[in-house]
């Protein structure tokens, strides 16, 4: 069964990371994935080796730009689609929406995957989407839901698609990301190496969703009360000279270390003495599950949606109220003090990410293209 996956284009990325690896491993005997993509991003190179295998399908040339008045975009979709069984809208919005599209033209069925809290994302979209959202995805075959959380909050704000989502928790290559956290840190970090002393760390793009002011203002107010530890964020984004100035206006500037973005960051989640992610809303939070693979105790906000369930309610990490920085901190230094619960969290993480090891997570994703297509 060939499966065509549309993406507008290939963004260093979570979400980007999660499509490419539920895509590679895909029972081989039983699907062929295709991946369509309108344009050729700058990033895209970025990810050739997860794309070895893997036919990919581009809408417009490499001198081309996004959108253009030239349908030929349109027809290669279109006739991708016809070559398919299924059509999947890998990501929500634009992605989906040209999904819909191609999938009505050929008479395909066609899945809306589902990777952040959609209310909350649409919060921050121009508000045509939130009435497109409403229209058009009540037209969409199934959908795939990367946590529970945002299976209810699809169902919600659409209320058609109810008893057609099925949850797929993204796929995390455990064995990979391990192996990947043992290696040096210089050559995949463009010379950067993580600071000797010891250090909190967070990764993710530097976006409002990620809430990394929120750790700064949290950071500020531990370094107030003496803490000595280094703020580390690894990641790009538009935010970032917005950060650096928060940096610096509440003092911290010389404690807290944004190299950018790292190609491999495992190696400084695992020498981290604590994982923080400070995000405002999620879907999964595969960053979470990354650093419970390599054994870095978590301390997470409790956003919808995602973290609280790769947590368990904060069995395996400490849970702290969203958009507080004052919970944050104390969720921070809480930890840090407690040298037992250190140790407990960082023994007990590997395990808990093996439930979205390669093992697991396919056969979900597999399942809802099976009801699909029945």
């Amino acid at each position: 069964m060939r499966v065509l996956f549309v993406l507008t284009k290939l963004n260093k990325n979570g979400a980007i990371l999660s499509v490419l690896s539920t895509m590679r491993h895909l029972e081989p005997s039983r699907f062929e994935p295709v991946l369509f993509l309108a344009e050729r991003s700058a990033d895209a190179d970025y990810w050739i080796p997860l794309l070895r295998g893997i036919r990919v399908v581009y809408g417009l040339a490499p001198q081309q730009t996004w959108p253009q008045r030239s349908p030929a975009w349109l027809g290669r979709l279109i006739g991708a689609a016809r070559r398919a069984d299924v059509v999947v809208g890998a990501q929500e919005a634009s992605s989906t929406y040209f999904a819909l599209l191609a999938a009505k033209l050929t008479n395909r069925p066609v899945l809306g995957l589902i990777q952040n809290s959609l209310p909350d994302h649409l919060e921050h979209l121009p508000k045509v989407h939130r009435h497109l959202v409403r229209v058009l995805y009540p037209h969409l075959t199934g959908a795939v839901a990367v946590s529970d959380g945002v299976k209810e909050s699809l169902e919600r704000l659409v209320p058609a698609l109810e008893r057609r989502v099925t949850t797929a928790y993204n796929l995390i290559e455990v064995e990979r990301i391990r192996a990947a956290s043992r290696a040096p840190t210089g050559a995949s970090s463009g010379g950067a190496a993580p600071p000797a002393q010891p250090y909190i760390i967070a990764v993710g793009r530097l976006s409002y969703q990620k809430g990394f002011d929120l750790l700064i203002r949290a950071y500020a107010a531990l370094r107030a009360q003496g803490f000595e530890h280094t703020l580390v964020i690894l990641g790009d984004g538009l935010e970032d000279e917005n950060l650096q100035r928060l940096t610096e206006q509440l003092g911290v500037e010389t404690h807290v270390v944004m190299p950018g973005f790292i190609d491999n960051p495992y190696p400084w989640v695992r020498g981290a003495e604590v994982f923080v992610s400070s995000s405002r809303y999620e879907g999964f939070c595969r960053v979470i599950a990354e650093a419970l693979a390599v054994g870095t105790p978590v301390v997470a906000t409790d956003c919808p949606s995602g973290p609280a369930e790769v947590l368990q309610g904060g069995r395996y990490g400490v849970l702290v109220e969203n958009e507080d920085p004052a919970a944050l901190a104390e969720g921070i230094h809480t930890l840090l003090c407690d040298p037992a619960r250190l140790r407990a969290l960082s023994e007990i993480g590997p395990a808990r990410a093996k439930a979205f090891s390669v093992g697991a997570a396919p056969h979900a994703f597999e399942r809802a293209i099976l009801k699909a297509l029945s």
